[in-house]
């Protein structure tokens, strides 16, 4: 595996708007950690990096957004999921998206999480 400058793996995420996912309620967060997560507080995402897609564990084809499969390579892009929960610590998830679903979803003020 590749060296990743930690600087520039920095300011490549900090790049990326951070968008709130408006219904994470098709998503099955146990499935995903493997425990009981509670109640989804809020879930925020950032699109991947172009250079670091290649990186990140993808959790699911579902696009995160919409719940449809994201079967057309041309018309997806890999999202990190940030999701907040009542009875569970923040974790990360990479998921796919469709990028006409991504534009869709409001960017937030709140700063970008950047992954490890």
């Amino acid at each position: 595996m590749e060296e990743i400058d930690g600087t520039e793996w920095d300011k490549a995420w900090k790049s990326m708007p951070n968008r709130r996912l408006p219904k994470p309620d098709f998503i099955d967060w146990t499935s995903l950690t493997g425990y009981e997560v509670g109640k989804v507080i809020d879930v925020t995402f950032g699109e991947v990096p172009f250079k670091f897609q290649g990186l990140v564990h993808i959790s699911t084809a579902m696009c995160a957004v919409c719940g449809r499969l994201t079967d057309d390579k041309s018309d997806r892009t890999v999202i990190c999921l940030s999701p907040r929960f009542t009875e569970f610590p923040p974790v990360g998830f990479g998921a796919c998206a469709h990028k006409a679903c991504v534009d869709g979803c409001p960017e937030i003020e709140e700063p970008n999480p950047i992954p490890w």
